[in-house]
């Protein structure tokens, strides 16, 4: 999803720059390849990461009742325009199937929102539109704007959801109770 969101985002930004202006990039040819293998590299790197972040999160689930395969929630995310379908499924969709497991096993476990995983996947979609309209005249400082605070946003929802991720995956790895296991006593013996 990462990579058809951000790859649609910089290929419709360089063909309306181009198509806008012609200007003489002489001297600012070599920063603006630099910038842009920057924001590759970035890019690949967040969508290298976040696709291991899919399936290892669809892998702690994998009781026979859970929607996917880690295979399949990281996979399909590479089929274009489907990928911009299945994002629901694989992200709101893993909150629910955590809750069912917990709830399945009568886990005293902190549930995870599935409107949380959803907030992340629309401020996701809402890049690339943000950036096809920052050349449209009169509305560039709006886009600008909407970019910059729809990007920290992203970061911020994506955070708070891959710490609530991580602890409730921690604690549904931990004792069958609900209560976290007791920690041994490094001055006596076993």
């Amino acid at each position: 999803m990462l990579g058809t969101t951000y790859g649609l985002s910089i290929f419709v930004a360089f063909v309306t720059e181009n198509a806008a202006e012609s200007t003489d990039f002489s001297g600012s040819a070599s920063l603006v390849v630099l910038f842009t293998l920057l924001v590759v590299v970035l890019f690949a790197a967040t969508g290298f990461m976040v696709a291991r972040l899919v399936y290892r999160m669809w892998a702690a689930i994998q009781d026979g009742r859970a929607r996917t395969t880690p295979g399949r929630a990281v996979g399909f995310h590479f089929i274009p325009v489907f990928n911009l379908f299945w994002a629901f499924r694989a992200f709101p969709g893993f909150a629910r199937d955590f809750n069912a497991l917990v709830q399945r096993r009568g886990l005293a476990r902190p549930r995870l929102s599935p409107g949380l995983f959803r907030a992340w996947v629309l401020l996701c979609m809402l890049h690339p539109v943000l950036h096809a309209t920052i050349s449209v005249p009169g509305v560039a400082l709006i886009s600008y704007g909407g970019l910059i605070i729809s990007l920290w946003a992203s970061y911020f929802v994506l955070l708070t959801m891959v710490a609530r991720l991580c602890d409730a995956l921690n604690a549904a790895a931990g004792s069958p109770s609900g209560r976290a296991p007791a920690a041994a006593d490094p001055d006596t013996e076993p």
